[in-house]
């Protein structure tokens, strides 16, 4: 029911439109892997929840799908946005221990946590 949150956080679940199909391993692909995120990382096996179907207008640059066999589609796991004058680093990965404890999920938010929290974004969104 907060617009305001749907922009910051770039896209957001949806009762009734978005979801997930069982819990299960696939493979998280890296999109971009020149970003500061993703640099240095590859594609890997994830056990865990996959969001699919998250709603939202904000152009947002995605690091990390994968495919949805719920939703038939290619869903982005990772990605970052401008907001105001900083910026906003979004991944859907952790949904328990055994899923955030994958080396690649914690370099993933290591990394996006570190870039979030450097400075000022290239480009403003209200």
């Amino acid at each position: 029911e907060w617009d305001e949150f749907r922009r910051l956080c770039g896209r957001a679940w949806v009762m009734g439109v978005s979801g997930h199909g069982p819990r299960s391993v696939f493979e998280a692909k890296i999109v971009d892997p020149n970003h500061p995120i993703t640099r240095g990382l590859t594609d890997f096996q994830q056990d865990d929840e996959l969001y699919a179907k998250l709603q939202g207008e904000t152009p947002v640059h995605v690091l990390l799908e994968a495919y949805s066999d719920w939703s038939e589609a290619n869903e982005p796991l990772a990605f970052v946005l401008p907001y105001g004058k900083g910026r906003v680093f979004h991944h859907t990965l952790g949904h328990d221990p055994k899923a955030i404890n994958n080396p690649s999920v914690k370099t993933l938010i290591i990394h996006g946590t570190a870039w979030a929290a450097e400075g000022e974004a290239e480009t403003s969104t209200p």
